[in-house]
């Protein structure tokens, strides 16, 4: 236990960079919530509402959770980081459900920082020589990215 502490006060000596890891998940809850102004499921016993949170990777603590009204993770995610300044110095890590461009487009006017899974059916060619990846989407404009 004591080599942990050690290595994470050693890690932000360091690096002034934090990892924050962004997830939901989306729990069947007591229809009780409705009240709340939560959605009834179909069987109007229950509510699924989305459970997101953000994640301090660096630190190995939690940043903020909450039970939201919305089923869409990247809202709920943007609605987080609306201080910008708070954030600036951040990683952030997403899952596949985050991919998208409208997403990427609008963590990139706030000049954030962020790594994402792709999901497998994004179309890419890779330059062999910077490692840097053009994505697309139909009429987009191409998006270049950083491989490691």
């Amino acid at each position: 236990m004591k080599l942990k502490k050690i290595h994470i006060h050693a890690f932000r000596r360091k690096y002034t960079r934090q990892i924050i890891a962004t997830d939901g998940t989306y729990p069947t809850l007591l229809r009780s919530l409705t009240k709340d102004n939560f959605k009834s499921n179909k069987n109007n016993q229950s509510v699924t509402p989305l459970i997101t949170g953000l994640f301090n990777v660096t630190t190995n603590y939690p940043i903020i959770m909450e039970l939201a009204k919305t089923k869409d993770e990247r809202k709920e995610f943007l609605n987080f980081i609306s201080n910008k300044e708070q954030f600036k110095n951040n990683i952030f890590v997403f899952d596949k459900g985050y991919d998208g461009d409208l997403f990427f487009d609008t963590i990139e006017q706030k000049e954030l920082m962020f790594i994402c899974r792709i999901k497998d059916n994004r179309k890419y060619i890779s330059n062999e020589n910077d490692k840097i990846v053009h994505t697309s989407r139909g009429q987009r404009i191409p998006r270049k990215s950083k491989i490691f």
